[in-house]
């Protein structure tokens, strides 16, 4: 597994073209429409160099995966080939962004967040699998399409609502 860094305008195509096989083999779950990556790259996070916030992983059948962090909304995507989701892999990237996600909102980049202040996020999800849920929060969601409120304060997630 190769990890790297966005590299221009070739590797937009490359996303899309990942997330509409994506879409075809899944029916779309959890996918982004192929419009909205060029979208989020370029005016949502129209303040940031696209190689700083997004990350692809390729194998010998292309891309496995990809993250596009938006500091800005302090989130980001996951997009994970449909055969590698559930596992370590999908774990791993998913680390990977929690950790990015973090560290592109330090609080000398971003004026709300008072210097020395310590990051802390709070995000509304919705998890397509309780695989996903404990991917991203670290424990299990009891079914899918549970929606909870989680807050991040440095690495910890916890779940702070129903």
């Amino acid at each position: 597994m190769r990890c790297r860094s966005y590299d221009g305008e070739a590797d937009v195509a490359r996303l899309q073209r990942f997330n509409v096989e994506s879409i075809a083999a899944t029916g779309g779950c959890v996918y982004l429409h192929p419009g909205d990556i060029a979208h989020q790259l370029f005016y949502g996070n129209r303040h940031f160099d696209p190689a700083d916030l997004t990350t692809i992983w390729e194998d010998e059948s292309g891309v496995a995966a990809w993250v596009l962090a938006h500091p800005t909304y302090r989130t980001y995507d996951i997009q994970v080939r449909h055969d590698l989701r559930g596992g370590a892999f999908e774990r791993e990237v998913s680390e990977f962004a929690d950790a990015r996600i973090v560290g592109a909102m330090d609080p000398a980049s971003l004026g709300d967040i008072p210097a020395g202040g310590e990051v802390n996020l709070i995000f509304t999800a919705t998890f397509d699998s309780p695989t996903h849920a404990a991917t991203s929060i670290g424990g299990a969601i009891e079914s899918a399409g549970t929606t909870c409120t989680i807050e991040r304060t440095g690495g910890e997630a916890t779940r702070v609502g129903d």
